[in-house]
């Protein structure tokens, strides 16, 4: 069994940018004073300019054979720019910088994906794409903790500011664990014996005038379909969770600690079932990704009892949000094994580009729906296209 030490180099990462991903836009609205068009508008020009990037970072690692290079400068530059995020007053300027950040902490993500698949053999992936998951998901709740305890007395400026020291971290212990394999030759190995796998199957079939799904030959699967697939799902899940913290700020009324406390408990959650995901859904990332949509939409749609229950509110926005964390945990180890099982050599970040391509449009949505309509307009249409994704999923596997 190969070592997972090198996962833990993640966790000062992971704690920082589980922080982000409330602080940013609280943040932004609260001390910024800027508005939640301009935080959608800085969020989709952040994803627009990743789109390019995943397209051309996703084909370095095979190109150059080396994950670990890609992995240490994406910390590196997150490190930088999010110190200088801490030190400006300008919403200009914190919008740049916050676009670059984007764009560099989605260098490692196909690093990490091939690291994965280059370094363990087939019947690993969906563990080690769980465990990893998991720690990312574990640091991420410490960091949401950390900021439901202290939010109150420290403020967001100081939360904000520790955060570029943890990816530094990072760094320093990257430098120190991750090390690439000799040889880059598990997908391509993977390949060849489901081709061989294929034909002997075939083969036996033409022989005996059987059927072939008697004999297991396996049907390949729509990428076209399920990258499609892909863009809706991250549309969906864009345009319902960006703004969800000024949600339940401005809408619902609940207080900054509350709102982080909720989503720890999210967190917690979701980090937790990596545990057991993987071994539920097996090998089989086609019926997870499918799963993952159609439970998405009937939880999301039930985001809209909010607005309406101002006694029980905390708790039931623990439940759903917890609830769509673990059909996230189906959707994130699923989608990365039929990626990397199907998809062709050295176009892995394509699929992150599509889902990139959903993202923009997804957080343009989620500050236009409630600035013209509501927020409850918003949950309706994003269920509705987590139903269009369950779809093009069900398409892709014929």
């Amino acid at each position: 069994m190969v070592s997972r030490s090198w996962s833990f180099a993640f966790i000062p990462h992971s704690i920082a940018f589980g922080m982000l991903s409330i602080l940013v836009p609280l943040y932004f609205v609260e001390n910024l004073k800027g508005s939640i068009l301009d935080f959608a508008y800085m969020s989709a020009i952040s994803i627009l300019f990743n789109i390019l990037s995943s397209v051309y970072m996703g084909r370095l690692p095979e190109k150059y054979g080396r994950t670990k290079p890609f992995i240490l400068l994406s910390f590196l530059l997150s490190g930088i720019l999010l110190f200088a995020m801490t030190r400006t007053s300008n919403l200009l300027l914190f919008q740049i910088f916050y676009v670059l950040l984007g764009i560099t902490n989605s260098i490692y993500g196909p690093s990490i994906r091939m690291l994965i698949a280059e370094t363990y053999e087939k019947d690993e992936w969906d563990r080690m794409f769980a465990w990893q998951n998991l720690i990312v998901g574990l640091s991420g709740t410490l960091g949401l903790a950390f900021c439901s305890i202290y939010a109150p007395s420290l403020g967001y400026a100081s939360l904000l500011a520790f955060c570029p020291p943890l990816v530094l971290v990072s760094l320093l212990l990257g430098f120190v664990s991750i090390n690439d394999p000799p040889f880059y030759s598990e997908r391509l190995m993977n390949r060849m014996s489901r081709a061989a796998d294929e034909a002997e199957a075939l083969s036996y079939w033409l022989g005996s005038k059987g059927n072939p799904r008697t004999f297991g030959l396996r049907r390949d699967i729509n990428m076209a379909f399920f990258g499609l697939g892909t863009a809706i799902f991250i549309m969906a899940g864009a345009s319902a969770f960006t703004s969800l913290p000024i949600f339940l700020s401005g809408t619902v009324l609940m207080t900054s600690s509350t709102i982080f406390a909720i989503f720890f408990c999210r967190s917690l959650i979701g980090s937790i079932s990596y545990l057991f995901i993987g071994r539920v859904m097996g090998s089989n990332g086609e019926k997870a990704v499918r799963v993952a949509s159609l439970s998405r939409t009937l939880l999301v749609l039930s985001l809209i009892s909010l607005s309406f229950l101002p006694w029980s509110a905390t708790i039931v926005a623990i439940i759903l949000l917890s609830l769509l964390e673990v059909s996230w945990s189906m959707y994130a180890i699923g989608n990365s094994m039929v990626v990397m099982e199907n998809a062709s050599g050295g176009s892995t970040g394509f699929y992150d580009a599509l889902g990139n391509v959903g993202n923009v449009v997804g957080v343009l949505l989620s500050g236009a729906i409630p600035t013209i309509f509501s927020f409850n307009i918003l949950f309706v249409m994003a269920s509705a296209l987590y139903l269009v994704g369950f779809v093009f999923f069900s398409k892709a596997s014929g």
